[in-house]
C-alpha cells in the first residue's frame, strides 16, 4: 500500500530537524563561557629572588654586605662606591672605594673608610688600606691610620702605621691604635705624644 504523503514533506522535516540542531550547538556554544587562557608567570626580577645568605651570616646585595649574629643584628655593614666580590673558594670578600660600619649591640658605633678592603673569613679579619679614616659615630673623636684591622672574634679596630686620633681639643699620635669595641675603650701605643689642637 502506498503512502499518500509526499517526499517533499519529509525533505522539508529533515531541514527543520537540522536547523534546530544547528542553532541549539550555536546556543550552547555562545552562552558557554570562554575557557581559561594559561598564564605564564613571569621569571622571578631581582627584587624577587630570595637572597641566599653567603657563609658565616653574610649576605650580598649589591653594592652592600651585611653580617648579622645569630639574633638577628647587624654586626657590621660595609657599601662600596667601586667593585665589590666575593671568592667562595677563598672566602674573600673584596671592595674598593668603601664605607666600612662596626655595630655594638645592633647600633652603629664606627664608621671607616678606605680605598681598598678584604674580608677574610676563614682567618676571620678585615683589612683596609689606601686612605684610611674612621670616626666615632657619637661624634667624640675621629682617626687617620696607616693600615686597619678589624678582628672579627675579639671586635677590635688595630691601626698601624701611624695614628692619629683626635678628640675634642686634643690630638694624639703613637704608632698604633687600638678601639675595642666590645670594652668601649680606645688605646694608643708606642710614641704617645698629646697636643692640643689649634683653634681653626
Amino acid at each position: 500500500m502506498k503512502s499518500g504523503g509526499s517526499p517533499w514533506v519529509t525533505y522539508l522535516a529533515i531541514v527543520v530537524l537540522m536547523a534546530a540542531v544547528s542553532a541549539g550547538v550555536y546556543y550552547y556554544t555562545s552562552t558557554r563561557p570562554p575557557a581559561p587562557e594559561e598564564t605564564a608567570l613571569p621569571a622571578a626580577g631581582p627584587e624577587q629572588q630570595t637572597q641566599q645568605p653567603a657563609k658565616k651570616g653574610v649576605r650580598i646585595e649589591g653594592g652592600e654586605v651585611v653580617e648579622k649574629d645569630a639574633q638577628g643584628r647587624v654586626l657590621w655593614r660595609v657599601r662600596a662606591d667601586g667593585e665589590i666580590t666575593y671568592d667562595d673558594k677563598t672566602e674573600l670578600l673584596r671592595g674598593s672605594d668603601i664605607e666600612f660600619e662596626v655595630n655594638v649591640e645592633g647600633q652603629p658605633a664606627v664608621k671607616v673608610q678606605a680605598r681598598q678592603f678584604v674580608a677574610d673569613y676563614a682567618g676571620r679579619r678585615i683589612e683596609f688600606a689606601e686612605g684610611i679614616g674612621g670616626e666615632l659615630l657619637d661624634g667624640s673623636g675621629d682617626f687617620r691610620v696607616g693600615a686597619l684591622e678589624y678582628q672579627m672574634s675579639t671586635q677590635k679596630l688595630i691601626g698601624s702605621g701611624g695614628a692619629d686620633f683626635n678628640r675634642g681639643h686634643y690630638t694624639a699620635g703613637a704608632d698604633r691604635i687600638v678601639v675595642d669595641m666590645k670594652n668601649r675603650q680606645i688605646r694608643m701605643h708606642g710614641n704617645v705624644s698629646l697636643a692640643r689642637r689649634q683653634a681653626s
